[in-house]
């Protein structure tokens, strides 16, 4: 049995006495001036050998230091040696099942039973809706196309096709013009799929967009292109039939000089 002095039983009442008014009891003894700092050495002891605890079981059970193979290490697990194994014949992702040959890679089947390059933009999208021909929506893809044209296509080609874009002025190979047919050096009477197929896999310098660009986004492209080529033929019987004023356009009357 612990024997408790009067001075400790006095020291005991002070300290309810204080509790009791709300005031925060003095650490007048040499145990309680004591108390805490020991208190938080144990504390961070227990912390310190938990974690070296810890630390040593990651490395017990190998989650540190896994075995495995980078990418194309030789292995001797396997028959012909490589560690990285091939796709299953006829495996295809989620969502990358691409039957439409027109639509994915512009392509479609001649009577020779070859794959040539479209003429013709597809007839619809993968979710069965159709591909525009005319109207707002015809509008809305070309105005999509022409944004993407301007975001990666004008550095090289420049605003209107002729492939004088900044980087060539700047030493980069100049690409064919839109605006030329082949017998110049152009691409002018290139069937639509030729330019989605140049996104899609690059051509000379230029490098595939296929990462990049959007498969929608390539048919907007490759359509703006058609906009380019068949505004620079365009005339005045055109500009009315499509019911643009020349006010619309800011373009003046060879006559007055008014619209």
């Amino acid at each position: 049995m612990i024997e408790v002095g009067k001075k400790d039983m006095k020291h005991g009442v002070r300290q309810l006495d204080s509790f009791s008014r709300g005031r925060k009891p003095r650490l007048d003894s040499i145990e309680d001036r004591g108390f805490r700092p020991r208190l938080k050495s144990v504390s961070m002891f227990a912390l310190v050998a938990l974690l070296g605890v810890s630390a040593s079981s990651c490395r017990k059970i190998d989650m540190v230091d896994q075995p495995k193979a980078a990418t194309q290490e030789p292995s001797d697990f396997f028959a012909d040696g490589r560690s990285s194994r091939p796709h299953i014949e006829g495996t295809v992702a989620r969502g990358q099942l691409r039957t439409d040959r027109l639509y994915y890679f512009g392509l479609v089947k001649g009577p020779d039973g070859k794959e040539h390059e479209s003429a013709e933009f597809p007839t619809k999208y993968p979710d069965g809706k159709p591909f525009p021909r005319q109207g707002p929506e015809l509008e809305a893809m070309l105005q999509r196309g022409k944004s993407q044209f301007m975001v990666f296509c004008y550095e090289c080609h420049g605003a209107t096709g002729e492939g004088d874009g900044m980087i060539v002025r700047r030493g980069f190979p100049k690409p064919p013009s839109y605006l030329l047919p082949v017998a110049k050096g152009g691409v002018k009477d290139k069937p639509v799929g030729h330019y989605f197929g140049v996104i899609t896999n690059g051509f000379g310098a230029m490098f595939s967009y296929h990462e990049r660009v959007e498969v929608a986004d390539r048919w907007a492209i490759a359509g703006y292109i058609r906009a380019l080529q068949l505004s620079q033929d365009a005339t005045m019987d055109d500009v009315k039939a499509a019911g643009v004023s020349l006010a619309d356009t800011g373009t003046k009357s060879e006559t007055g000089g008014k619209p």
